[in-house]
């Protein structure tokens, strides 16, 4: 699966959700396009995907004036931008795919955690507005938990982090982070269960399950 949401550790650090292909980076279909800018999109796409942001901006520049209607080139614009360390402008180009698009899962996502990196408060502004179209999402739900978390808003993570986690029931990364939020509240219950259900799932590498194991113990010996 690939790797991308950030989300709580044990240790309170932050870990991986599994998530959706578009986390990656941007996906696009030639669907009514002419021939000419599917070639570019599928050039700028692979200069993403092999690190060359750059070159890949390059490329979606030349095809933005042939495609005025599709998400995919200013989502791929705002991929390349974020990249090369221009938050504001790749802000201003996943909103454009949104007006476009405006359920497009990969925009959505990624202009909340952008807004949130470096200021928790926009970032949960931003979310709220998506999360009202979009309430069950798991992953503007872990976003928005992250960023509770972040300012000690623990309720307001735990339940976002309980939508996530009911939403993916088999990811043992989501399931870890209600438990760190349960634990942080001092819902011993809530956390035993939370935690037990991690231990329950195949072994996913980005859950330190010693620790988990160790708490675990901890929080029945209570």
């Amino acid at each position: 699966m690939v790797r991308g949401i950030r989300l709580l550790g044990l240790g309170f650090a932050l870990l991986s959700a599994s998530a959706p292909s578009w986390a990656a980076g941007p996906s696009i279909t030639a669907t009514d396009q002419t021939a000419a800018v599917a070639q570019t999109l599928a050039r700028a796409d692979a200069a993403l995907a092999q690190g060359r942001p750059a070159e890949a901006l390059s490329l979606y520049d030349r095809a933005r004036p042939l495609d005025t209607t599709g998400p995919g080139v200013e989502y791929g614009r705002g991929r390349a931008l974020e990249l090369l360390g221009r938050p504001a402008e790749a802000a201003q180009a996943y909103r454009a795919a949104l007006r476009r698009a405006p359920d497009h899962d990969g925009a959505l996502a990624a202009l909340a955690g952008l807004l949130g990196k470096d200021n928790p408060e926009a970032g949960l502004s931003e979310l709220a507005r998506l999360q009202a179209r979009r309430p069950n999402d798991p992953y503007l739900a872990t976003r928005a938990g992250t960023l509770h978390a972040a300012v000690g808003r623990w309720e307001a993570a735990s339940t976002q982090f309980a939508i996530a986690a009911a939403a993916l029931p088999e990811d043992a990364a989501a399931q870890h982070n209600l438990a760190v939020a349960r634990d942080r509240l001092g819902d011993v219950a809530g956390a035993i269960r939370a935690y037990e259900r991690v231990l329950e799932l195949p072994e996913d590498p980005a859950v330190p399950l010693a620790p988990v194991r160790g708490r675990l113990r901890d929080l029945r010996n209570r």
